[in-house]
């Protein structure tokens, strides 16, 4: 059984929009609608950016990144299973996390998640 997990290049893909692949082919990261509206509906979507962009080497371009920026605090929504399931598992126990926590913190991310920690 293939899956995303393991790698782009292992994956079934179906391409709904007709610009999946090539943005996976090209490394970069893309919202299928406008990322505010993308984050809104589940704001552990900006974690998974995260997890893909430093597990695979993506690029998130510059107007995900400034949506991420804006939507981040909308992250304390989620339930905190989903968040510390996806932080600990596909962010902290990564190879990758030195980077992933970098980036999380240049993204804004790190601080919410710190306070959710506290709360």
């Amino acid at each position: 059984m293939h899956d995303l997990a393991r790698g782009p290049e292992k994956a079934e893909i179906i391409d709904l929009t007709g610009c999946g692949l090539s943005d996976l082919r090209k490394g970069k990261m893309a919202c299928p609608q406008d990322p505010d509206v993308v984050f809104s509906d589940d704001p552990t979507r900006m974690l998974r950016a995260i997890k893909f962009s430093t597990k695979y080497g993506f690029t998130i371009p510059p107007d995900l990144a400034r949506s991420i920026r804006r939507n981040a605090p909308m992250l304390k929504r989620a339930p905190w299973e989903a968040v510390g399931g996806i932080f600990i598992n596909n962010v902290l126990m990564e190879p990758t996390a030195p980077q992933a926590l970098q980036q999380m913190k240049d993204l804004g991310l790190l601080d919410v998640v710190g306070e959710m920690v506290q709360e």
